[in-house]
């Protein structure tokens, strides 16, 4: 909207018109995202691209009217310093700030629980080499496949392998 100021001088009797555009924007809103799951790598540790959570932090609110940034924490979220840029690696609590673009001064802040998951126990099985037909032995943990990561086709305790393969 438009805001008109006449100025008078009562002196004189001049007078000059000025005007400013006044822009009302709503109160960035920092919606709160899913924990964010990871499995742990080797290490023990998992990497989070914090950036996949920016449409679930703004909620439907306009990337061009509101910026979010990612914190260690919240007093460095609090004074808007030392954001974290990039991939973060480690499990623990990131903070989000979503400030207006054109008033940084103006921002919300919430948090998202960075969780590395233990990957799935499974059995350690020996290579086989057998001269006939070999039972696939009860597993204790896990599942066999014809392919890696759960790929190809399941095979069950019992099943009857024939032929020389790579069991998963």
């Amino acid at each position: 909207q438009t805001i008109y100021v006449r100025i008078n001088n009562t002196g004189t009797g001049c007078y000059t018109v000025k005007s400013f555009l006044l822009s009302l924007i709503a109160s960035p809103v920092a919606n709160q995202p899913s924990d964010f799951l990871k499995c742990a790598g080797t290490t023990g540790k998992a990497s989070f691209n914090l950036t996949t959570l920016i449409p679930d932090v703004l909620n439907g609110q306009s990337p061009n009217i509101y910026k979010v940034y990612f914190y260690k924490t919240l007093a460095n979220a609090n004074s808007g310093t030392n954001p974290i840029t990039g991939i973060v690696s480690a499990g623990t609590t990131a903070y989000i700030r979503v400030e207006l673009v054109s008033d940084p001064g103006c921002y919300s802040i919430t948090t998202v629980n960075l969780v590395v998951t233990p990957p799935p126990t499974v059995d350690i099985l020996l290579d086989v080499i057998s001269c006939s037909d070999y039972p696939l032995p009860t597993l204790t943990n896990g599942n066999y496949f014809t392919g890696s990561n759960g790929g190809g086709t399941p095979l069950f305790a019992g099943d009857l392998i024939t032929e020389t393969q790579k069991i998963y």
